[in-house]
């Protein structure tokens, strides 16, 4: 039996459409150094028994949240049951601009990266009453206070040290 309807938009076609330099500039997105986890193991080790709790989370379509720069941007043209009607004045067949990241896509990770990292050293991270900046040795390692902890919850933590493996936290 069918349990739900699940549908991912993905984009396809031959790799040679997609080119670096013309489509496509830079993909590299930084991942946490093997000592940087070490680190974080041992930080999370150390502090166990005053409560530190370790946690992990899948941030789900996560790519999806970048924005392309205006010359990553793509005309595609949609499967033929999905297609509109021609222009009602040219005739011409229509396409589809993608202005948004989309799986497929080899700048998707590079500008949901920036986004994320937009997010959490920015000031929309900042109203929600925490400061964050990112580790000098590794660029992945984000460490988060909260402006106030006397206003923290009894058992809430007011530090938080975040290991960032592009769409895993």
């Amino acid at each position: 039996a069918l349990a739900k309807f699940k549908s991912r938009a993905v984009l396809t076609g031959h790799q040679a459409y997609l080119q670096r330099g013309r489509d496509f500039w830079n993909t590299f997105s930084a991942s946490p150094s093997q000592v940087s986890e070490r680190i974080m193991q041992f930080i999370y080790v150390q502090y166990a028994h005053l409560g530190c709790i370790r946690d992990s989370a899948d941030l789900c379509t996560a790519y999806l949240f970048g924005k392309l720069r205006p010359e990553e941007r793509l005309g595609v043209i949609v499967p033929q049951e999905y297609t509109p009607a021609p222009c009602p004045t040219t005739g011409m067949p229509r396409y589809f601009v993608i202005d948004g990241s989309i799986y497929g896509h080899p700048s998707s990770d590079r500008r949901y990266t920036e986004t994320r990292n937009a997010f959490l050293l920015g000031s929309d991270f900042s109203t929600l009453g925490w400061t964050s900046h990112k580790c000098r040795g590794d660029s992945c390692i984000f460490v988060l206070h909260h402006r106030q902890p006397g206003k923290m919850k009894s058992g809430q933590c007011d530090r938080l040290w975040l290991s960032v493996h592009t769409d895993d936290i």
